[in-house]
């Protein structure tokens, strides 16, 4: 008798900068209205915020707080909060942890802007987060040797799903050389890319393979492999390629013993790029920008029933 399928809805955001709605432009927008009273565009932020718990609770079962939480569905996060806003410069960053520990997201992976204020300030708004930062790809030196960043998770585990079909889902993150090249010149030089032997155009994509193996073993065994990624478009595709995203009807045509072998990962969510793009394998995303050109029709814009939020 057939299995019948499991959805796991997903949450997935990434680049938050600007605390204002589209239609303000920055020549015209007013922090103050006329009676010198805060501009109620800030409303936006809650909006967001109440957006994501609307669209939580109408999940399958509510989520719980608290450790060991149950998981319907799963929020997470690419990359660049904590920098950069007008707001951000006052408090370096601060102000984000409080809105992030709100929305208390499933794991994020960082991007090159949370490195704005300095490592030192990056540990600090880390360690005040309810939530974890996954980081898989880069390294620090200790007295103990490398190991993964301070407060940084090498990566995370999360149970999703209905109560009877719950999954073991591993979620790694990933940074590319794009964005270790733009992140704070102080900051970048206390870490490195965790395959120092390996172009840097590679590095990313062998250690998303090695890890993606790992989990799926003992002693985690995990049914899905997710990975959050902060780089440009052009790397997530090379990863995509690299790391077996294929498109559904390509899974569909494998057999099931060719299919459990099959290394890689199961779903791409990055950031860095500030444009939408929903791939559903990597042939798909081939075919889509012939040239390797973006097609503005099909990346960006409102989404359908996005509230104005996006």
């Amino acid at each position: 008798m057939a299995s019948s399928p499991i959805t796991i809805p997903v949450i997935h955001f990434n680049d938050v900068y600007e605390m204002t709605r589209s239609v303000k432009t920055a020549k015209n927008f007013r922090l103050t209205d006329d009676e010198g009273k805060l501009h109620d565009n800030f409303d936006h932020v809650i909006g967001f915020s109440r957006k994501i718990e609307e669209i939580r609770e109408s999940w399958t079962g509510k989520q719980q707080e608290g450790v060991g939480k149950k998981r319907e569905g799963l929020l997470l996060f690419s990359g660049d909060i904590f920098s950069p806003s007008v707001e951000s410069t006052l408090t370096e960053g601060r102000n984000m942890v409080h809105l992030m520990n709100e929305l208390a997201p499933d794991a994020c992976v960082p991007g090159n802007h949370e490195f704005d204020f300095s490592r030192e300030r990056f540990n600090q708004l880390v360690e005040s987060c309810n939530f974890p930062w996954v980081l898989s790809n880069a390294e620090e030196q200790t007295k103990d040797g490398w190991t993964t960043l301070k407060y940084l998770h090498r990566y995370t585990v999360l149970e999703a799903g209905p109560d009877e079909q719950k999954l073991r889902i591993g979620i790694i993150g990933l940074i590319s050389a794009d964005t270790v090249s733009k992140t704070n010149s102080q900051a970048r030089g206390t870490f490195r890319l965790c395959e120092p032997n390996s172009n840097e155009n590679e590095e990313m994509k062998k250690k998303c393979m090695k890890l993606a193996a790992e989990l799926r073993g003992e002693p985690e065994k995990c049914d899905l492999v997710f990975a959050l990624t902060h780089g440009v478009f052009d790397e997530d595709i090379d990863l995509g390629k690299h790391a077996n995203c294929y498109t559904v009807g390509d899974f569909s045509s494998l057999g099931k013993g060719v299919l459990k072998d099959t290394p890689g990962i199961d779903l791409i969510l990055g950031g860095h790029d500030h444009e939408y793009f929903l791939g559903k394998g990597v042939k798909l995303i081939e075919t889509t920008f012939p040239e390797g050109k973006r097609d503005p029709a099909k990346t960006q814009g409102a989404l359908d029933n996005d509230d104005g939020l996006l």
